[in-house]
């Protein structure tokens, strides 16, 4: 399957790129991250203001590669307890 912009932007930033900077943080013993985020990640909520206990059913390409990176960063986190991360999403 070939990808177009934006999607493929989307997948190679958000995606790749998170990939490329753990393996990089990895590399030289860097083990905390802030990851800028989307409310995105939400979809269309429910309740507004959003509580973030709100589940994650994003609705669009970037929401779900969003979600997909901080999904790797919980599964980095809770592989290796020496790191830590937090999430940030971001509204407009």
């Amino acid at each position: 399957m070939i990808l177009h912009p934006p999607f493929r932007s989307y997948y190679d930033v958000n995606i790749l790129g998170t990939i490329n900077l753990l393996q990089a943080m990895k590399e030289h013993n860097c083990t905390r991250m802030v990851y800028s985020s989307s409310a995105t990640v939400y979809g269309i909520p429910k309740q507004i203001p959003i509580p973030e206990s709100t589940p994650m059913a994003p609705e669009s390409v970037y929401g779900r590669t969003k979600m997909m990176s901080e999904l790797m960063l919980k599964d980095v986190c809770d592989a290796y307890p020496e790191w830590k991360a937090i999430s940030l999403r971001y509204f407009k």
